[in-house]
């Protein structure tokens, strides 16, 4: 069964256009027509592959007829966002057997394209040669005057975020508000029997969000204290939730407690108990998973907020 990978290398063998291993996209011109193939959506179990092409029918955004439908292979899901059309097909069937069928499928769409006036265009309905950029994080088709537009009015934007000041002190209220959600939602959940330690990867979420949400934006140092916010809230969730466990497991055993001696005591308590490995399970694993979480997050903000302002052409 072929790959994503060996799929995409069979069509741009086929094609004669570009591929990148890393980005696990190919694209380029074919015919007329500018093409841009992404291998890397994983949207479920089943492996996708997105076709996306730009183009004006009569000088307006296109449409997907019945005719193209057929053309499509079943469940393969398409999208129109102005002029550019975006083709979600699954691989399976003749598409994971044979590498060279999308390839196929590709010439068959063009071949229409080509015989019912469609014409290649940016994202903006200009119709003529184009190509394939990175703009704002997203994929796009651009010729030659849209692409210094758009590098104009994002060097400009980029210039008034650079000179926004962070707001550390409200960013920082607005992590501890996440983090407080976020230590209460793993605490329910905890007591309602479900395994917690999934969910302590909201916290990190919840506090990256609450930071960006209050702070305007994140810096280094702000995602280092997200992170240590995370892992604070994280272990108070985890204690708390360990001394309610213990409260109860000493009641049914006929013993007297209070919920602030089994949070003081919960260690000493589970030595007793000869279930330390439990502790340092639980500890571990709800700990990794919160922090991994907020460093995740951090990234992916301080990814897109670079993203925003980019605009980089596929060479």
């Amino acid at each position: 069964m072929a790959s994503n990978k060996k799929i995409l290398k069979a069509t741009v063998e086929e094609l004669g256009i570009r591929f990148d291993p890393k980005k696990l996209v190919a694209y380029g011109r074919y015919q007329k027509y500018s093409v841009l193939i992404n291998g890397s959506n994983t949207a479920d179990r089943n492996q996708h592959i997105i076709l996306m092409f730009a183009m004006a029918l009569e000088g307006n955004p296109p449409e997907i007829t019945q005719s193209v439908a057929d053309i499509l292979p079943g469940k393969a899901k398409y999208k129109i966002d102005g002029y550019t059309i975006s083709l979600d097909v699954p691989i399976k069937g003749e598409y994971k057997k044979e590498p060279d069928a999308l390839a196929g499928l590709i010439k068959s769409l063009v071949f229409y394209f080509d015989n019912h006036g469609y014409e290649n265009c940016d994202i903006k309905g200009t119709i003529g040669a184009t190509d394939v950029y990175m703009l704002r994080g997203n994929w796009a088709f651009l010729n030659a005057e849209s692409t210094e537009e758009y590098k104009q009015s994002l060097s400009e934007e980029a210039k008034e975020f650079a000179e926004k000041k962070e707001r550390v002190l409200p960013g920082i209220i607005g992590a501890l508000i996440g983090a407080a959600a976020g230590a209460l939602l793993v605490f329910c959940i905890a007591r309602l029997g479900i395994i917690s330690s999934g969910a302590s990867f909201l916290m990190g979420i919840a506090v990256v969000i609450g930071y960006k949400w209050k702070g305007v934006k994140l810096s280094a140092f702000s995602a280092v204290l997200c992170t240590a916010l995370t892992v604070g809230f994280t272990y108070l969730a985890f204690r708390l939730d360990t001394a309610f466990t213990i409260h109860k497991a000493l009641g049914k055993a006929g013993m007297d407690s209070t919920i602030s001696e089994c949070f003081t005591n919960a260690k000493s308590i589970m030595q007793a108990a000869d279930s330390m490995s439990v502790y340092e399970h639980n500890f571990l694993l709800m700990m990794g998973i919160g922090t991994l979480s907020a460093v995740v997050s951090a990234w992916i903000v301080l990814a897109s907020q670079k993203e925003q302002y980019q605009v980089e052409r596929l060479k």
